[in-house]
């Protein structure tokens, strides 16, 4: 079942903090996944698990100016653009909202219990990235609340997974 993916939900300060960044070569991401960055500087997808996490693309990948145009296909030579994406970017004061799984696809109703609590995170069959309750291993997320009219945590990604500049 697709779900609602991962979105900044609000902030602890005056703004939150967006970057813009450069898409790596070949990543398909959707908006909402988490990413990170590679040692050139380029955003990619994280994978299973990930031990760094640069934050939630607010967009997908290819979606910059200049991309997925409805001639695109009579177009011979494209030049000035730049995949860029922006990213929320994971810090201590950005909170992230999204669904929760127990390790499968049924989404998990938020609970009071569930505050405070640490888990993983995963990507979906259909690519939307949520908490993974059943993930108690690596724990990247800090839940700190809930919206039960929608399903959804709030959470905050863990300090020390953070990729840092």
């Amino acid at each position: 079942m697709a779900g609602r993916a991962f979105a900044l939900a609000k902030w602890n300060g005056t703004f939150p903090e967006v970057q813009y960044l450069l898409v790596k070569a070949s990543q398909t991401f959707k908006a909402g996944a988490v990413v990170l960055t590679d040692a050139n500087g380029e955003l990619l997808e994280a994978s299973a698990d990930p031990a760094v996490i640069k934050g939630v693309a607010l967009s997908q990948a290819g979606s910059a100016l200049g991309y997925n145009m409805s001639n695109a296909g009579d177009i011979v030579a494209a030049t000035g653009r730049e995949d860029k994406v922006a990213v929320a970017i994971a810090n201590n004061a950005s909170i992230f909202s999204g669904r929760a799984v127990n390790g499968g696809t049924d989404p998990v109703t938020p609970l009071q219990t569930h505050v405070d609590e640490e888990y993983g995170v995963l990507k979906d069959a259909d690519g939307i990235w949520t908490i993974d309750i059943a993930e108690v291993t690596v724990k990247s997320v800090h839940i700190v609340g809930f919206d039960l009219s929608t399903k959804s945590f709030l959470f905050k990604f863990i300090a020390s997974f953070q990729q840092q500049p």
